[in-house]
């Protein structure tokens, strides 16, 4: 009798060492998402653990601390089964975690990331064959400041241009949503041939409050309006605005401080400003963030960066002195927006931190600021 060919005799012996492959691999897999969960036992205060556990969870990772982690940052919902998709609000709460943490670069680079992908806005049919119904997934106002802030993190925009036309097109179509950038059809003329104009919210709110929100029209022919921040004009205000040309190209930049009240229920809690810088040639926002975030009340305080121009196309953000680390780290996990403090350097992407520098915070100093 003739014995098995060759190829037939190692078929069993490849599927067993196929076997085995896989089985390793799972071994390996499972080994990570235990010590995952094993370093924050260890280290909960190291933004690093934090970071890590957030992209186990994003991509799907079975856990054995998630449901712990519901029971902390979910905690009205029942737990879900470890084997269930990923949810973007537990990543995001984790990635906030990580932020409130520390201020170093790579590390806030890779949380802004998660954040960015669990808030990014997206517009499906809800069924097969259903054009006309959409379901709308995100969140197109926290999607578009997190990719912003990645941006300034990083120096490099999130996504590639396909990825950020289709998010960008899902999130118009949420009601109420103008996302900063967008140009409108309506003309306007600057301030001067070298200065852009900038125009407020409407103020009477009986009447057209919210139809259009803080703008500039760029020095350039046929200008349009060009929204910069949306607001619905309840407790905000233009707080300051400084002109400088940052990129030398003779036409002066607008630098935008907006204060908007924050609401505990229907009471204001506090108030957030944030920093928009815009190129007044093209009307690009080049730089957003939280720069200074109060809080009222037994527990209140004030975090504030102050914001110096040494020359220009370079920003440093300065921490205060003296600092106060117990408030800075519970306003900064209730407002994961703050930029970072450091040296901020203009590129072709906008205004990002300094790749030499080491993510120390810098401290205030006598210099004049903006």
């Amino acid at each position: 009798m003739n014995g098995p060919s060759r190829e037939t005799a190692g078929r069993p012996l490849a599927l067993l060492l196929l076997a085995g492959a896989l089985s390793l691999s799972a071994a390996r897999g499972a080994r990570a998402e235990e010590t995952a969960c094993a370093a924050l036992t260890r280290h909960p205060e190291d933004a690093g653990t934090w970071v890590a556990l957030g992209e186990q969870l994003a991509a799907g990772r079975h856990l054995p601390c998630r449901a712990n982690l519901q029971k902390r940052f979910l905690v009205h919902e029942e737990p879900k089964a470890l084997d269930s998709p990923p949810d973007p609000r537990l990543v995001s709460f984790v990635a906030r975690e990580a932020l409130a943490l520390t201020w170093a670069p790579a590390l806030r680079g890779r949380a802004l990331g998660l954040l960015v992908n669990a808030k990014r806005p997206t517009a499906e049919p809800c069924a097969p064959k259903q054009a006309d119904c959409l379901a709308l997934t995100g969140d197109p106002r926290a999607w578009w400041s997190f990719q912003a802030l990645y941006t300034a993190e990083t120096g490099v925009p999130p996504d590639d241009a396909a990825a950020l036309r289709s998010a960008a097109a899902a999130s118009a179509r949420f009601s109420g949503w103008t996302a900063p950038g967008t140009a409108s059809s309506e003309p306007c003329d600057p301030a001067s041939a070298r200065r852009p104009a900038v125009d407020t919210p409407p103020t009477d709110p009986a009447a057209n409050c919210g139809t259009h929100g803080y703008r500039v029209c760029p020095v350039k022919e046929k200008a349009t309006w060009i929204e910069v921040a949306y607001t619905p004009c309840d407790g905000d205000a233009l707080a300051k605005v400084v002109y400088v040309d940052e990129n030398r190209d003779g036409v002066e930049d607008a630098l935008l401080w907006i204060k908007y009240d924050s609401y505990d229920g229907e009471e204001i809690s506090g108030t957030r400003t944030y920093l928009e810088v815009v190129d007044g040639r093209t009307g690009n926002i080049v730089l957003h963030g939280l720069v200074t975030v109060t809080v009222v009340g037994p527990d209140g305080g004030k975090f504030a960066l102050t914001v110096q121009r040494p020359v220009a196309g370079r920003l440093e953000l300065r921490l205060p002195s003296p600092s106060q680390p117990a408030l800075e780290a519970r306003l900064r996990r209730a407002h994961p927006e703050l930029l970072a403090p450091g040296s901020y350097v203009l590129g072709p992407n906008g205004f990002h931190r300094n790749s030499k520098e080491d993510g120390a915070p810098a401290k205030a100093d006598a210099a004049s600021h903006l």
